[in-house]
């Protein structure tokens, strides 16, 4: 599979969009997903995936099947067999992540779709055709088990290194295709290429050219055991499944697969949380109070459901600095929610507006009710946790950027985009995104609803909502396993990469 630049990529999906118009290009996004196409798994597709993930019609003709496959977006490589140029792929697989009709929902439906696709070919007499549908299988789980497909693909190297050159150079070159969804595997990506030369050479076959670890595996697992048990004295008065939970987190490979969820207010209307679950969210943050007076009609049910479906929840309180107390208003937050239980989310302080008053005294009532907060959790749970900051780059920025803040977990709102731009205080720092607001058609939502992820995978979430403490020692300990050194600190450590400030698309506003 050839690899195009990127702004020729870019010039032929641009030029095809503005060819055939928004409707084939949704499809041209689904084509990308499977490693290789067929005149009869474009049309399978085209069959499948009619609507998008809110159940709305995307009106692509059945004539698309075949503009997509003749057009310059696809390479005919076989009998009635097409590839996309890696570039091209990668592009629009990109765009269909990002784009609020599919998103990761929509990779994880495609994936079951191809694995269902191949099912039959994978038990083949015809060693090609077995060969073929074993490479859209890895393709299949690279999007959504990434770690399951670089243990596997792993093994069968091995494998093939010692038993078929032809075949190591077949799978070198897959694991070289599917480079994006791996990234994480680099030791995978780097003796991927070595093997691949390996094959190309003349060279006997004696031991792999695979990465090694410097200990054996046992070992590395039973000291972050013990180094999780040891980090600090605190820790010994976690929650016992926590500590279960956020070893299990730690131990896991990393993947770009992140938690998503929702946000909701009362005006959203009724919301049937079995179904929101079902669509693949995994948590959601539902409005209690705002300043002293309001409180969400809805919230008591949405509180007690969300529990009862099993998903991970949280709650918010719209502040107003100056037209209530800041210490009543946390108690009427806290009297509203009831008990925090175990894991479920830290408060989340939901500040975006001045109320008309100057940004000291925004930034003292805010510390007021943080501070509120705090104490009564500590005398609730007997630990000690850190509210929640939510905001949004412009809203921090006009209150001068305060670095007061910067220990408290940040939910930053920043719409439009998957990388937010983060206030300074924070370094770069986040652990929740909303990324769209007031958006309609969310499955289960009768009304609109914020759409939202967590900076980590669902396992880091449940460890997160477990003992925020302990997950903030297996973020500093994962950083220790990649060669960082553990450093004592009150901030999350979850990071994304940096990326230059871009203003909100719209005013954040509940």
């Amino acid at each position: 599979m050839s690899k195009i630049s990127p702004q020729v990529a870019n010039r032929r999906i641009e030029s095809f969009n503005k060819r055939f118009g928004k409707a084939h290009l949704y499809l041209a996004y689904h084509a990308a997903f499977p490693l290789a196409l067929t005149p009869n798994l474009l049309y399978r597709i085209w069959a499948n995936f009619q609507r998008d993930i809110h159940a709305q019609v995307l009106d692509v003709p059945w004539i698309a099947v075949a503009d997509v496959l003749l057009s310059s977006l696809c390479d005919e490589v076989g009998h009635e067999l097409y590839e996309m140029d890696l570039s091209i792929r990668n592009v629009l697989l990109k765009r269909l992540q990002e784009d609020e009709k599919f998103g990761q929902q929509r990779i994880n439906e495609l994936s079951d779709f191809l694995l269902n696709y191949i099912q039959q070919q994978l038990q083949s007499d015809d060693p090609d055709l077995r060969d073929f549908a074993q490479a859209q299988y890895w393709t299949a789980i690279a999007y959504t088990k990434p770690s399951q497909a670089a243990s596997e693909l792993t093994a069968t190297l091995k494998k093939a290194y010692h038993t078929d050159r032809a075949d190591l150079i077949r799978l070198a070159s897959l694991v070289e295709t599917l480079a994006e969804p791996l990234a994480e595997f680099e030791p995978l990506l780097i003796d991927a290429r070595k093997m691949r030369s390996f094959a190309s050479s003349n060279q006997e076959a004696v031991e792999p050219p695979l990465a090694k670890n410097k200990f054996p595996k046992s070992l590395i697992f039973s000291g972050l055991a013990l180094a999780l048990v040891n980090i600090s004295f605190w820790y010994l008065y976690e929650p016992a499944q926590a500590i279960s939970m956020c070893m299990q987190s730690l131990i896991e490979p990393q993947s770009n697969n992140k938690a998503h969820g929702i946000g909701v207010a009362d005006q959203d209307g009724r919301v049937d949380w079995t179904a929101v679950k079902n669509s693949g969210k995994t948590f959601a943050f539902v409005k209690a109070t705002e300043g002293v007076a309001i409180k969400d009609s809805a919230f008591p049910n949405h509180w007690r459901t969300l529990k009862a479906d099993g998903m991970i929840r949280g709650a918010y309180h719209f502040f107003h600095p100056n037209t209530s107390d800041p210490v009543e208003q946390a108690k009427e937050f806290l009297k509203t929610v009831g008990k925090f239980e175990p894991g479920d989310l830290p408060p989340v302080l939901d500040i975006e507006v001045t109320d008309n008053v100057d940004k000291q005294t925004v930034i003292n009532a805010a510390k007021q009710w943080l501070a509120e907060i705090e104490k009564e959790l500590k005398q609730q749970t007997g630990r000690t946790i850190k509210p929640i900051i939510y905001t949004y780059p412009g809203f921090w920025s006009e209150l001068g950027n305060p670095s007061d803040f910067a220990s408290y977990p940040l939910f930053i709102a920043h719409y439009g985009t998957q990388q937010p731009s983060i206030p300074s205080p924070w370094q770069g720092k986040y652990l929740f995104h909303e990324f769209e607001g007031d958006v309609s058609g969310v499955a289960g939502v009768s009304g609109k609803a914020d759409l939202n992820y967590f900076n980590g995978s669902v396992q880091d979430l449940k460890c997160f909502a477990k003992s925020p403490s302990l997950f903030q020692v297996t973020s500093q300990l994962r950083n220790f396993i990649s060669g960082q050194k553990i450093t004592k600190t009150t901030e999350p450590i979850v990071s994304p990469t940096s990326t230059p400030f871009v203003s909100p698309t719209s005013t954040q506003v509940k």
